[in-house]
């Protein structure tokens, strides 16, 4: 404890005693330049420990003031036209001349530091409650999943936000645009979760299509070319046995395809047979085009 705070017990402020400064014999120019000069040349006493919360995820912050010496500072001008308790002080680190209660509060501590948070977090819960109020589904009332699952400002949010980027970035890109499959860091649509595995599309991507109304994503149907290649070595595609899927789900004839429906069936079927992939060459018999 500090010595002084045994002597004058009324004290309740955190820190030293507060220190007055009063100038005078000079002009306004040069009285404002000796207050400044004694601001800059004590600034390592008055000004404070800067300290940071690690888990808000800000470059915000707030200073303690326990070992900081405040300073205040006027002009005897100023004092003769209004008293001591009038708006003449001016508190090293603050801006302005407030009244002699208000300068010897300390500025930018942790109260202040609080309710700068609180109104980030009300404004990241408005926008996330109005994009959720934007995705919920017209038909059944529901919000999707991978996006009602953040809960703001919690530090379990933020390792599973992690988790999900690291896990989308490991999985096949978006088909559309070729970014991540998760959307991009920060945005609004970003999943917050791992995407499921018959996901195609990046969120931004999806929603776009359903505005332009396009319908379902059709991957396009191999060609007669790829789906002999695919006999004798794997095809690097990432998304390969997706369209081979999609061209069994929804026939080429019905979408100007040129590859034959029962060919493709027939592949898919090698394909997936425990015995069929490629590195043993197979006869197709009686499989011809349509």
């Amino acid at each position: 404890m500090h010595w002084w705070r045994r002597t004058w017990p009324g004290h309740t402020r955190p820190g030293y005693p507060p220190v007055a400064l009063v100038v005078t014999d000079a002009g306004p120019v040069a009285l404002a330049g000796r207050q400044q000069a004694v601001a800059d040349l004590s600034a390592d006493c008055w000004r404070g420990q800067w300290c940071r919360a690690v888990r808000d995820y800000n470059d915000d912050g707030w200073r303690e003031y326990d070992d900081a010496l405040p300073i205040i500072a006027t002009t005897l001008e100023l004092l003769a036209d209004h008293g001591p308790m009038g708006p003449v002080w001016w508190r090293f680190g603050r801006r302005g001349r407030p009244s002699l209660t208000e300068a010897l509060e300390n500025p930018n501590d942790r109260a202040a530091y609080d309710l700068r948070q609180a109104a980030r977090q009300a404004e990241e819960h408005k926008a996330h409650q109005e994009l959720m109020d934007y995705l919920v589904c017209i038909d059944c009332g529901e919000i999707p999943e991978e996006e009602s699952t953040w809960v703001y400002g919690s530090w379990e949010a933020e390792e599973q936000l992690e988790a999900a980027r690291t896990a989308n970035a490991a999985l096949r890109p978006c088909w559309t645009c070729r970014g991540s499959i998760g959307e991009k860091e920060g945005s609004k649509l970003e999943l917050r979760q791992e995407a499921r595995p018959d996901r195609l599309e990046c969120p931004d991507c999806e929603q776009a299509r359903a505005v332009q109304d396009l319908g379902p994503l059709m991957l396009p149907v191999p060609s007669r070319r790829e789906l002999v290649a695919a006999l004798v070595s794997v095809p690097d595609e990432l998304w390969w046995e997706v369209r081979v899927l999609h061209a069994r789900l929804y026939p080429a004839t019905s979408r100007g395809g040129v590859t034959s429906p029962r060919l493709v069936a027939a592949f898919a079927f090698w394909w997936t047979n425990p015995g069929g992939r490629p590195g043993v060459v197979r006869r197709w018999g009686g499989v011809r085009g349509g």
